[in-house]
């Protein structure tokens, strides 16, 4: 399982940002892989975002975000804000009422959909 964690900075405006987001989400949602995202908007600042996206591995990830056709439903989103995407891989972490490990090999090896 990988995560993805990309950072949106100085976005132009935030009801355009989240109506070109809604266009990828769309087409990122239809991708094998693909386990779970969180578009997260910072308290204090209109023009800051943060996408936390759960991959099932890093192929499934690179597959889907590196063909043209991806290109073209990311470049409004793109000509709206800056990006700085970064890719982590779990180390440890909590989930309230989870009966699984999570986190670690655990949760690589695990097989459920369930964000950890």
């Amino acid at each position: 399982m990988i995560i993805l964690v990309n950072q949106f900075v100085d976005v132009v405006s935030p009801r355009e940002f989240e109506e070109a987001f809604a266009e990828v989400a769309a087409f990122l949602e239809r991708q094998p892989g693909i386990i779970r995202y969180d578009l997260l908007r910072h308290l204090d600042r209109e023009d800051s975002y943060v996408n936390i996206a759960v991959w099932t591995d890093l192929d499934s990830f690179r597959t889907a975000t590196t063909g043209e056709r991806f290109a073209r439903t990311a470049a409004p989103l793109r000509e709206l804000c800056r990006g700085v995407p970064q890719l982590f891989r779990s180390v440890r972490s909590f989930a309230a009422g989870a009966t699984a490990p999570v986190g670690g090999a655990e949760a690589d090896n695990a097989v459920s959909g369930q964000f950890r």
